[in-house]
């Protein structure tokens, strides 16, 4: 239950309000706050909570428990810690020139690779800042 308690502080600090935290994760899914294979998980959790909530005899083997324990670390990562790893390499990036180089070079360099580059400090590099300005 305290699984379920830390998922739904996480939903409502990120803003969702459905009725359950079926409902939450699932708009947040759609919101692309969470990864869409959530949606799927959702399902999951909604099955072990109603049987942890409502089985007096329900037992969970150790794999399983487990498993929900590394599901609900990953979200965590997933929503806070990933977005602020990602921007301090951002910002190791972005303090050394990089991007400014890359902006700079002629079309001599316009290669895949280095296109891919471009694409990858195009979305990373302005999605974090759009989302905490």
């Amino acid at each position: 239950m305290s699984l379920r308690r830390t998922l739904e502080m996480m939903c409502k600090d990120q803003g969702a309000n459905g009725k359950d935290l079926y409902t939450k994760l699932k708009q947040l899914s759609h919101q692309r706050i969470l990864p869409p294979i959530l949606s799927e998980m959702g399902d999951i959790l909604k099955l072990l909570g109603s049987a942890a909530a409502h089985g007096d005899d329900a037992e969970f083997d150790d794999d399983v428990i487990s498993a929900i324990v590394d599901f609900t670390q990953i979200i965590l990562d997933y929503v806070y810690n990933i977005p602020v790893n990602l921007k301090v390499i951002q910002h190791k990036i972005t303090d050394k020139g990089f991007r400014k180089q890359i902006d700079n070079q002629s079309g001599s360099l316009d290669t895949p690779k280095v296109n891919t580059i471009k694409r990858f400090l195009n979305r990373f590099g302005g999605f974090f800042y759009l989302e905490n300005a």
